[in-house]
């Protein structure tokens, strides 16, 4: 059996390129959309009192489809982790190393599922380093550890279906000033973003309605995979520069071992 042991070198450089063409085609969709927020009545809800609702003005050309090339992206940095154990198993387990196709590298974010499935071939020094760098070590915030969640979006898009990439609106925070105490604002759910969606309401009872009120609305927004069973709402960006160098510290650590 012939091994190629710059296979994962090739597999990284590969989706690397994913990640620069999805980093360029969201740049060139950022560059060409306006966005800005706008006061108008909400008849609706003013049965009470007054509401105002803030509504989303978003211009320019709807964002490009990024879910194949994430997944061709994912994929590939997820072969990077297999790859070297695959390699490591032939090094250590011979050309033909036992149950092969049970060889991976594992991830997990439960310690108690753990039992290095994967790594029955590798050297002792090899799995003990893969127990190292498994997401669990991370305790509440495993599922948010780069490995976990390469591992999962990565099941999801081979196994079940495209990984959702859409324009949302994240992390709303609202400041609201007023000459009377009274007014309040009643934020809308992280999620997908399109040009006329409510993003917030402004409520003010009407014994006050003629006081002056500030709102001051800071609003984050981009492009973001949506969220699934296992993983939350990732901004797309981030979490695949997050992946990436994960990836590459991982790769580097299991390089080191096999020399």
């Amino acid at each position: 059996m012939t091994v190629d042991p710059m296979g994962h070198t090739r597999k990284f450089t590969r989706g690397c390129e994913h990640f620069d063409e999805i980093e360029r085609i969201v740049k060139v969709w950022s560059g060409l959309t306006t966005y800005e927020t706008i006061s108008e009545p909400d008849s609706e809800h003013s049965v009470l009192m007054d509401c105002q609702r803030y509504v989303a003005k978003i211009g320019g050309p709807a964002l490009p489809e990024l879910s194949a090339l994430l997944g061709d992206c994912l994929h590939n940095f997820r072969s990077v982790l297999d790859h070297l154990i695959w390699y490591a198993s032939v090094l250590h387990s011979g050309d033909s190393p036992p149950q092969p196709r049970r060889i991976q590298f594992p991830a997990f974010a439960d310690a108690s599922g753990y039992s290095s499935q994967g790594l029955h071939a590798v050297s002792p020094k090899i799995s003990e380093v893969v127990e190292c760098l498994q997401p669990y070590h991370d305790g509440t915030n495993a599922r948010n550890n780069p490995l976990w969640v390469l591992c999962e979006l990565n099941n999801y898009d081979k196994h079940r279906e495209l990984n959702a990439v859409d324009h949302v609106a994240r992390a709303p925070t609202f400041g609201v000033t007023s000459t009377t105490p009274g007014p309040w604002m009643e934020p809308v759910d992280d999620g997908p973003i399109r040009d006329g969606d409510v993003i917030a309401r402004l409520f003010t009872p009407f014994s006050i309605l003629g006081n002056d009120v500030v709102v001051n609305i800071a609003l984050e927004h981009g492009v973001a995979i949506l969220a699934t069973e296992t993983t939350p709402l990732l901004h797309l960006g981030k979490t695949l520069l997050s992946i990436r160098n994960t990836v590459a510290n991982t790769a580097k650590t299991i390089v080191s071992c096999l020399a």
